[in-house]
């Protein structure tokens, strides 16, 4: 039996409202990110609106595969489209990764030819602007993530907050630069901006590689977090003693694939495990899969009863 919880019509529209509110930022932030870069000669606010652009792309990207999840499955993809969620996330952090790492090589080769000269003021203002837009967006769409329980919220989430880290070192840093104009130090400024990318792609190296890792796992069907497993099985143990019926014991396996979790219960039931009607077995499977269901949003559970050794996939 499989027991499927989908994504309800209106946590969908919620999920594509909060969507087209990123892309509508993100588009906002690339255009004044490359105006205001290019009218001061900043790498790093470049790097800045740049990162924006890349983001907004994936948004789109990730709209569509929002929308088709609401759809639920299709004749080719008939357990739905689940797996476009991990795949579209490690396309989006190695995008990320990309831009990152181009950015720092170029940043090094600025250092090593004299750094470059760049407006402060303006650069300033737009470091502001972008520091606090960034992190709001990044609040909206956690806030959006934690009470939907959905990747593809999380991952925004995550991709703004890296953004804000950008824009606020960057006016930090431009305060600085301000303040040091009219002092000694002054001679060493044409290096502030390269200096600042390179650092800055050194700090948000983490949250991309956390994002590919994270998406290449679920694309792999690795097992969720060993913490989960033992609540899990846990809870199936405790379902097993409370029922009327014998069980000798139980093979569990799971992945996660985006915002889905697989369960696969394989139960090795005594030769006295009797049942009057195919009903009895029905009411048991939901039982489990009601205990399962508290523990995550979305499973996918499909359970099976058997009193043969050979089918249980334990090993023993």
């Amino acid at each position: 039996m499989i027991a499927t919880t989908s994504t309800p019509p209106d946590q969908g529209s919620q999920e594509q409202w909060a969507l087209t509110l990123s892309i509508m930022g993100s588009a906002v932030f690339a255009v004044l990110g490359g105006v205001f870069g290019l009218y001061t000669h900043s790498g790093a606010i470049l790097l800045d609106g740049f990162y924006s652009l890349m983001t907004m792309t994936m948004s789109f990207v990730s709209l569509k595969v929002a929308a088709l999840i609401q759809e639920g499955p299709s004749r080719r993809y008939q357990f739905g489209y689940y797996g476009f969620e991990p795949f579209i996330n490690t396309i989006k952090g190695i995008i990320v990764l990309s831009v990152s790492l181009f950015a720092f090589v170029s940043a090094i080769e600025d250092l090593l030819h004299g750094g470059r000269d760049l407006v402060v003021g303006l650069a300033l203002a737009y470091a502001t602007l972008s520091t606090v837009g960034c992190f709001t967006f990044a609040i909206l769409m956690h806030r959006y993530a934690q009470r939907l329980n959905l990747p593809l919220l999380e991952v925004e989430a995550r991709d703004w907050t890296v953004d804000g880290c950008i824009s606020s070192a960057v006016a930090l840093t431009f305060v600085v630069t301000l303040l040091l104009q009219e002092t000694s130090w002054n001679i060493y400024l044409s290096y502030v901006d390269p200096l600042l990318v390179s650092i800055l792609v050194l700090i948000i190296i983490p949250l991309p590689l956390r994002t590919v890792f994270e998406g290449v796992n679920q694309l792999l069907g690795v097992a969720p977090e060993s913490e989960l497993d033992r609540e899990i099985r846990k809870t199936i143990s405790q379902v097993a003693r409370i029922q009327k019926h014998p069980i000798d014991r139980f093979h569990l396996q799971m992945m996660v694939q985006g915002r889905v979790l697989y369960v696969f219960i394989q139960i090795l039931v005594p030769a006295e495990f009797g049942v009057d009607r195919v009903q009895e077995l029905d009411q048991l499977r939901q039982k489990f899969a009601d205990a399962i269901a508290d523990l995550h949003p979305f499973p996918e559970i499909d359970i099976v009863f058997t009193e043969d050794p050979y089918w249980l996939k334990d090993g023993q």
